[in-house]
């Protein structure tokens, strides 16, 4: 005669299967996140690659959306014969996939240019959302501070990681694992580096700086 299991013994699987999923599903859930942080960085690089290639040729920057917002900045590109990365509408048309333009076109210094793949999906969608560019050429067309960040707290800024361009410095920013560029609204944080020291998904945005420094 076969004997079945007992009802304590199926609890006791049913309790194992838990206590193994409960330990499993954060660790796969934490691989996923490793994975496009690296993944981010790759494409970070990569864009830095072909941004430093674009220097070599035309000796310029990348004309970014903040400090480069001047007419006379603008017909500088133009007259290069880089104009199609200068909105007819001025300077609050031109988005940062427009600002990428200048290494896909005419000249691929980069096939395509990546999204952020960390940024959240909408409504179950993913919505390619660029990368930000910012660099320091000597330029002042907008704030006297970095890519428009305020007074950008200058007393406590560089103990959160949150350090100026140096002349002739560019960085890109992706969101990181939190989903959004740090502190969008108080914009003075924005660009406090991320570190996976303060937790795999603290607060802090993914860096890549031409210098190699590990924050902005």
């Amino acid at each position: 005669m076969k004997r079945a299991f007992t009802l304590i013994e199926l609890l006791i699987v049913v309790a194992i299967i838990g206590i193994l999923a409960a330990i499993a599903v954060p660790n796969f859930l934490h691989a996923q996140i490793r994975a496009k942080i690296a993944r981010s960085l790759a494409d970070m690089r990569s864009i830095g690659v072909a941004v430093e290639c674009f220097r070599a040729d035309h000796g310029v920057d990348l004309l970014d959306v903040w400090d480069d917002d001047d007419n006379a900045e603008c017909e500088k590109y133009i007259a290069m014969g880089l104009g199609y990365t200068v909105p007819s509408g001025g300077s609050a048309g031109r988005t940062h996939w427009m600002v990428y333009s200048l290494i896909t076109t005419p000249v691929a210094y980069i096939q395509t240019v990546p999204p952020d793949r960390m940024f959240p999906e909408i409504a179950g969608v993913f919505v390619p959302n660029p990368y930000i560019y910012v660099d320091q050429d000597g330029h002042r067309g907008g704030s006297i501070n970095d890519h428009n960040i305020g007074a950008l707290q200058f007393t406590i800024a560089p103990t959160r990681g949150l350090l100026p361009l140096q002349n002739g410095e560019w960085a890109i920013l992706g969101v990181g694992p939190d989903t959004i560029i740090e502190e969008l609204a108080n914009y003075q944080r924005r660009g406090v580096p991320y570190d996976p020291s303060n937790g795999l998904k603290s607060k802090g945005d993914l860096t890549v700086r031409s210098s190699g420094a590990a924050s902005i």
